[in-house]
């Protein structure tokens, strides 16, 4: 998850200065003191004025998530063990399969 995707730009060395002082360079998630990976909670901004725009290289602090590797990929994974890259859809299916498993929808 460290590796760079090719067109994306990276994340501004004080961007994820300022996510790891926030998350006092342990995992946000388990607390580990190990190496740490800035996790994306969102890749696209939408402003109200104008269409959606991708956030790569113009982060913000809250747009980030500092956590280990195991943690970052269970961030990435949904109950069946799939890997989904987008957080925001990973998100959405989420919320989807909690809302057919309750209600009348079974």
């Amino acid at each position: 998850m460290n590796q760079a995707i090719p067109g994306r730009r990276p994340i501004p060395g004080y961007i994820r200065s300022a996510v790891l002082e926030r998350a006092e360079h342990c995992c946000e998630d388990c607390g580990a003191g190990v190496r740490l990976e800035m996790h994306h909670l969102t890749y696209i901004r939408t402003p109200f004025y104008k269409y959606e725009e991708s956030i790569f290289g113009y982060e913000r602090p809250e747009d980030l998530a500092a956590l280990c590797r195991s943690c970052h990929l269970q961030r990435h994974l949904d109950e069946n063990g799939e890997f989904w890259a987008d957080p925001e859809a990973l998100a959405e299916e989420r919320s989807y399969r909690e809302h057919m498993e309750r209600d009348d929808y079974r």
